[in-house]
């Protein structure tokens, strides 16, 4: 259950950074772990792991790259 929050949560971080950034209208979860787009999921992992007093957690930052690493297995 936390892994599917953690994920979530890094999804919206990238959902916004990519609309920021480009013109595409629908994001889904694969397109994180393309290649394109790697520069968005670098900026939404810094804001996801990041506190309000710009404080990073680095735990928080190893979980993503394991979870990261299991999506890409799954898709």
């Amino acid at each position: 259950m936390s892994d599917m929050r953690r994920i979530g949560t890094l999804f919206t971080h990238f959902q916004m950074e990519v609309n920021r950034t480009s013109e595409e209208s629908t994001v889904h979860v694969k397109d994180m772990i393309s290649r394109d787009n790697f520069a968005s999921l670098e900026i939404a992992i810094q804001n996801a792991s990041s506190t309000e007093d710009s404080q990073i957690k680095s735990e928080l930052k190893l979980s993503f790259y394991y979870l990261l690493k299991k999506l890409a297995k799954v898709i």
